[in-house]
C-alpha cells in the first residue's frame, strides 16, 4: 500500500509517508531499539496520533 505511484522508487522522503499508513493500520508498532534522532520514532509519533499502541525494548537487543 503507497501513496506513490508504481515506478516511483522509495527514498528516505518517502519512508514518512509510507510508515505514517503502517502505523494507521496496525494493531500494534513494535520498536525494538531506536535512537533518539532515529526515524523510527517519525513512525511511533504517526501511531501515537492513530491510537495505535506501541511497544518497545528499552535496551539494545544486543546489550548484555
Amino acid at each position: 500500500m503507497s501513496e506513490r505511484k508504481l515506478d516511483q522508487e522509495a527514498t528516505t522522503y518517502t519512508f514518512p509517508q509510507r510508515n505514517r499508513i503502517i502505523a494507521a493500520f496496525a494493531d500494534v508498532v513494535f520498536v525494538p531499539g531506536a535512537s533518539k534522532d532515529s526515524g523510527s520514532l517519525i513512525t511511533v509519533d504517526f501511531a501515537l496520533h492513530y491510537s495505535t499502541p506501541v511497544v518497545t525494548v528499552p535496551a539494545s537487543v544486543y546489550d548484555a
